[in-house]
């Protein structure tokens, strides 16, 4: 039987159990959060394989990893003018690509100090 600890350590690790809410409902919040935000992103700019994406990096980092995932695609896209993109869904899911890439071992490394605190 693997321990929540072992899991994260292989890179299999469930969504974060203290959130009794679904990643699909995580998710769908964040982004409503975001598009309330956000002048320029729209709901159609999240796509499936986008969604899918944030799911990975909810599976990785739990709500805060979508939550920070978000805040860099919202710092991306700011300034930038809807007529600037061809593909919105693309345009985003590269970005959110990059943070799950690099922040994908970040996230892991965390979790697992926790799980393996240091002696002193």
């Amino acid at each position: 039987v693997s321990t929540t600890c072992d899991m994260v350590l292989t890179g299999t690790a469930p969504c974060w159990t203290e959130d009794p809410v679904s990643a699909k409902a995580v998710v769908s919040q964040e982004i409503e959060g975001l598009l309330q935000r956000s002048p320029t992103l729209r709901m159609c700019d999240f796509d499936g394989l986008v969604r899918q994406f944030l799911h990975a990096i909810h599976n990785v980092g739990g709500r805060q990893g979508v939550h920070e995932a978000l805040d860099v695609l919202h710092r991306s896209t700011s300034c930038k003018y809807r007529s600037c993109v061809h593909n919105w869904a693309a345009y985003v899911k590269t970005i959110l690509k990059g943070f799950l890439r690099d922040h994908k071992q970040a996230l892991i490394e965390s979790r697992s100090a926790d799980c393996f605190p240091a002696h002193a």
